[in-house]
């Protein structure tokens, strides 16, 4: 440690506790500051491409269970055939 940082760490040492936690309050509101300007914006962004991705993924999901709701074809024999839920035919 540099004696400055050694000399503040020994003033510190000799506050009263309620000093001290003003003193570690605002060296912590100081820090938290000045960390991460872009953290708000990275978050929300992260959000978004999830978003995005849940939305993209429901609506492929819901386009190959869509047959599934008993649309039914005529079959040679006459008979339904019902398309399957990954859109082929089955009886």
């Amino acid at each position: 440690m540099t004696s400055t940082l050694e000399e503040l760490e020994k003033q510190a040492r000799a506050l009263k506790p309620s000093e001290k936690a003003a003193l570690a309050h605002i060296l912590i509101e100081q820090l938290d500051a000045s960390s991460d300007v872009d953290a708000e914006r990275l978050w929300v962004e992260l959000a978004q491409q999830r978003y995005d991705a849940f939305v993209a993924e429901s609506f492929r999901l819901s386009q190959e269970t869509k047959p599934c709701v008993g649309l039914a074809q005529a079959s040679n024999d006459g008979l339904p055939a019902f398309s399957s839920c990954r859109g082929g035919n089955d009886r």
